[in-house]
């Protein structure tokens, strides 16, 4: 049974004392879950929360701390869930108060052997002694504290990836994004048959973090998809061919010897329509038709698609943006952690709470460029945040080159992914990107090229005659990642505008 459940029962049938109740309601708001009763935590006095501290995590271990359980408890997603932040896990696993929490338990819970038995038989034990019952409640929150999930169904199924499967490893540094991953699920799995969603498109900006995602999608509800996981690279016909030949190849798909691309998109579309329980990624999409050959057109799986292009307009949408400052830090924090722990054995020195939150802003908190910072650092012996700091000042993004600063688990550096999309864009939408490099980066007023046109080259002045022609030319922009606002604002992030301006140094350099 779910956790909120199995609290909401203790509830009903228990003589629970405030103090009990209180305590309960964080545990069940760590495990992700609604808490089952109304409570004002602001009225939780310092006796509550002094008899609690022995076992509870850090931050909600001292009385006057109100505003750390105000936000641990109105921190939630549109689900009513609230995440487990690493943080939280670290104290929970160090601490491992088991005694404490068992002898505060049976203090606060009424020992009523109706109430014993009722909870047994939920949390799926025979009847059992108070204290071996209250066991089974702590080591079930401590499994809990220990998994990569964010939900106690995850973690109580133990759900094992599927071995037809071509994914890539799971990033070990994968942080936040957990309101994502929500997102995706939840639309995947709505009851209504008619909100279901099949198919969804993330798009961003090159090296946010698609691929990642997805990746990470895959590996944290693959019990939902028990027939296939299948990664598809597709960037081309051909890459897309390659990776179904391979799906063929895994799943004995039953193909003449000497079989062509129609006999492959054929039996593929079969087995897609006839299975379900199956998900397929489709990895940095530029256009749906390379892979419509190969989709029923029902099917019960599930899609998902990568793509710079906000122009894929395959299912729902979801636009990724960059981590915000805690994402950030709980990256970095965890890229130089031996394991969860966030102990950062592989940093030793005493600048990191000064210089880090600098870092992130210096890289805009894009999660390739951090990756690729963190694998200098790392590797790097000896070399401090704030020196990386300055090695950012004096080569720009030439850092992201140097060979020590290859990223896990992503294809290129900053540079090339930046310039992937700046070569798709059309030759008016070139030169704004050209002058946008040397502007402040946000709030750039589209108006401002409007009346300074006449001074503009060709075509580009030609295509800013025209309300219409400004907007498709603003909209291309847009429509690879590059820049994001409206009609009247755009904002660049800082990493672009660098690797344009060094373009235009390098360019010059060649005359």
């Amino acid at each position: 049974m779910r956790f909120c459940e199995f609290i909401d029962a203790l509830f009903k049938e228990s003589s629970c004392s405030s103090q009990g109740q209180f305590v309960l309601e964080i545990f069940s708001a760590l495990c992700g879950e609604p808490s089952p009763k109304t409570t004002n935590h602001e009225a939780v006095n310092s006796n509550d929360t002094a008899i609690c501290s022995p076992f509870l995590p850090v931050g909600l271990s001292n009385p006057s701390d109100a505003s750390y359980r105000k936000q641990l408890f109105q921190n939630r997603n549109n689900k009513g869930k609230s995440a487990l932040s690493a943080r939280i896990r670290t104290e929970i696993l160090k601490a491992q108060n088991q005694e404490t929490f068992i002898s505060y338990c049976k203090s606060t819970f009424s020992e009523s052997e109706k109430v014993t038995r009722l909870l047994c038989k939920n949390l799926g034990i025979s009847d059992k002694p108070r204290d071996v019952l209250f066991t089974a409640i702590y080591d079930q929150f401590i499994e809990f504290a220990k998994s990569p999930y964010d939900d106690v169904d995850s973690v109580m199924e133990k759900h094992e990836l599927t071995k037809n499967n071509n994914l890539r490893p799971r990033n070990e540094f994968f942080s936040g994004r957990n309101d994502k991953l929500d997102s995706i699920e939840d639309l995947f799995r709505r009851q209504k048959k008619d909100a279901v969603n099949i198919r969804q498109t993330i798009s961003g900006l090159g090296g946010i973090g698609k691929t990642q995602l997805a990746i990470e999608y895959a590996y944290r509800y693959c019990g939902n998809y028990i027939n296939c996981i299948w990664f598809v690279i597709a960037e081309s016909s051909t890459t897309v061919y390659n990776h179904f030949k391979d799906f063929a190849d895994c799943l004995k798909l039953p193909l003449p010897a000497e079989f062509n691309p129609d006999d492959l998109q054929r039996e593929v579309k079969h087995w897609l329509a006839e299975n379900s329980n199956w998900l397929i990624i489709f990895d940095n999409l530029d256009s749906a038709d390379v892979i419509t050959p190969y989709l029923p057109q029902k099917y019960t799986g599930r899609i998902i698609i990568t793509s710079r292009s906000a122009n894929i307009n395959f299912g729902t949408s979801l636009e990724l943006g960059v981590f915000d400052a805690d994402e950030s830090l709980s990256f970095l924090k965890r890229r130089f952690s031996e394991d969860d722990n966030l102990k950062m054995e592989n940093y030793k020195f005493d600048d990191f709470d000064e210089y880090a939150p600098k870092l992130t802003e210096r890289l805009g908190h894009l999660p390739l460029a951090l990756e690729q910072a963190a694998a200098y650092i790392k590797k790097t012996n000896g070399y401090r945040i704030s020196d990386y700091l300055k090695l950012l000042g004096e080569s720009s993004i030439d850092a992201f080159a140097d060979e020590d600063a290859k990223a896990l688990y992503y294809e290129s550096v900053v540079k090339d992914t930046f310039d992937i999309s700046f070569e798709s864009l059309s030759t008016s939408a070139q030169y704004i990107m050209n002058l946008c490099a040397y502007m402040a980066p946000d709030r750039i007023p589209v108006s401002f090229f409007v009346e300074m046109r006449k001074k503009l080259p060709s075509p580009l002045c030609e295509n800013l005659e025209t309300e219409q022609k400004t907007i498709r030319v603003f909209n291309d922009i847009k429509s690879y990642s590059l820049a994001n606002g409206d009609a009247y604002f755009i904002n660049i992030h800082r990493l672009v505008q660098e690797v344009t301006r060094k373009k235009h140094e390098v360019e010059n350099e060649g005359k």
